[in-house]
């Protein structure tokens, strides 16, 4: 075999330490102006050039009660170095009011690169300049006129739940009830952005599964500095299960086709039939605000991602909430029978009036908010904070479930106190002192059909049956992070009919 030539070996090592130089370099720099315009932050003590990556392997749940424990030894805000990115976790309420309703942190920033591979360019992950258009494009589809038109699905997908699937379960303590609850919202996704019925609680799909395991791959790529760059991870057994999940999750949310669009759709105001959100977006699209095939996938596919396991973590934690204190479960019993009654179907007014049950709700996502950090990148210019600036290029972690769990923000906050939520209480927090939903100028789009779908199937189970849970106290739920929180163990719930 030919030797290579000395003058290209000494080319290549020449090459490597002028980009191991320059990279260096680069990273001094950043971090200097970083230490000078944030002062007086607290920092996490860390290694050089590495920072804290090393601190963050491990696994969902390891990594999870670390960022808990930096929260509350370091917080309400902090700094701590990913290799040369810089990530400022903040969780004080009035910081997270000035950026997240600052345009200058409106990027979703680097670490959201990877969920793209799993919901492509949807609202949830797209580039400022898109998701300016996609949500102009999009917020009206959530208006509540529009909202009313899915409550008819609400209560049939969430009628299947209560009347078949929940009834073969009474009584039953062995039940792994994350899959169930997630094939009933599943059900009204699919049904609600497609108009196509899954079917999804009646005959095991593997939808969930492979969401699932998107989800947890993503995190775990996210924090594992290692698995960053694409030329490693696609060598990994990790590529090639986040790959299979996400083929069949696109195949599975392609049944409907999206190339074979009608070009003479005519829509009035006064629909005679049910819409569905694909139907809105092509009548927009119709109207002139052009879609192509590939951004109605991903605004699709966000929608089913978002709305699945979110909403069945939140129906879990809800009902283990009831479960635990039985007291208040009684009294929101006692509400539904009032507002509702015993067997109609709630109506858009009913869910409006059942005050107690929302506040439940509410004081639920508090204690345990689906999405417990979320991140977004300094862009264009410095942003001033309370005691110090922000600099380009600055990675936020908004820590969401330090500030719903904060002492400083709520007395006793490991206590379910619904009636911190009734409006003369709330009134005098700060109002990002709640946000599970996220909140400033790119909040979640679909806040009220959550808790318009939430409220419909919770009540409808309350009505129907007792829960109990095993759980004694919240401090019992170990929990881990696979982008939605979740309980380790499970959730330890069961049901007795109502007689």
């Amino acid at each position: 075999m030919d030797q290579i030539p000395s003058t290209v070996v000494y080319f290549l090592l020449i090459s490597v330490v002028i980009a191991g130089c320059t990279w260096f370099f680069q990273y001094m720099s950043i971090k200097r102006r970083h230490l000078q315009l944030l002062g007086k932050i607290t920092k996490v003590p860390g290694l050089p050039i590495i920072g804290n990556a090393l601190s963050l392997f491990g696994t969902t749940s390891e990594i999870f009660d670390l960022f808990v424990k930096y929260f509350f030894e370091y917080g309400p805000n902090f700094l701590l170095w990913f290799g040369n990115i810089p990530v400022v976790i903040i969780g004080k309420p009035e910081d997270l009011e000035r950026t997240m309703q600052s345009q200058s942190c409106l990027s979703k920033g680097y670490f959201y690169e990877f969920t793209k591979l799993v919901v492509g360019e949807g609202l949830f992950s797209a580039p400022v300049h898109k998701w300016r258009k996609t949500r102009k494009i999009i917020q009206p589809t959530f208006n509540s006129k529009i909202l009313n038109y899915f409550l008819p699905i609400f209560a049939e997908t969430s009628g299947i739940f209560v009347n078949e699937i929940l009834l073969r379960y009474v009584n039953r303590k062995d039940i792994d009830w994350f899959p169930l609850f997630s094939s009933v919202h599943l059900d009204t996704i699919s049904q609600t952005a497609m108009g196509m019925n899954t079917d999804a609680q009646r005959r095991k799909t593997n939808f969930v599964d492979h969401l699932n395991t998107a989800l947890r791959i993503t995190f775990f790529r996210m924090t594992n500095v290692f698995l960053h760059p694409d030329i490693i991870f696609k060598f990994t057994r990790f590529s090639a299960e986040v790959n299979t999940a996400v083929k069949f999750m696109k195949k599975f949310t392609n049944e409907r086709d999206l190339e074979n669009r009608p070009d003479d759709l005519s829509f009035g105001d006064e629909p005679s039939k049910r819409k569905v959100f694909l139907e809105f977006l092509l009548e927009l699209d119709h109207k002139g605000n052009k879609f192509t095939d590939q951004e109605l996938i991903d605004e699709v596919m966000t929608f089913f991602v978002g709305g699945t396991d979110t909403s069945a973590v939140t129906s879990c934690f809800f009902l283990s909430m009831m479960g635990m204190h039985q007291d208040i479960q009684q009294r929101v019993f006692e509400e539904i029978l009032e507002v509702i009654g015993p067997e109609k179907s709630a109506d858009v007014e009913d869910l409006t009036k059942l005050q107690l049950l929302e506040r439940c709700l509410k004081e639920t996502l508090r204690i345990f908010p689906p999405a417990p950090f979320i991140a977004r990148e300094v862009k264009d210019k410095e942003v001033k904070l309370t005691d110090y600036v922000l600099p380009v290029g600055t990675v936020l972690l908004f820590s969401i479930f330090y500030t719903h769990r904060c002492p400083d923000y709520w007395e006793n906050p490991l206590k379910f106190d619904p009636d911190r939520f009734l409006p003369e209480v709330f009134s005098k927090k700060h109002p990002y002192s709640f946000i599970p939903f996220s909140g400033g100028l790119r909040n979640c789009v679909g806040i009220r059909y959550s808790y318009m779908n939430l409220k419909n199937l919770l009540s409808m189970i309350l009505r129907k049956y007792k829960v109990y849970c095993d759980y004694k106290s919240i401090e019992e739920i170990e929990l881990e992070n696979c982008i939605v929180v979740k309980p380790i163990h499970g959730f330890k719930i069961h049901f007795e009919e109502r007689r």
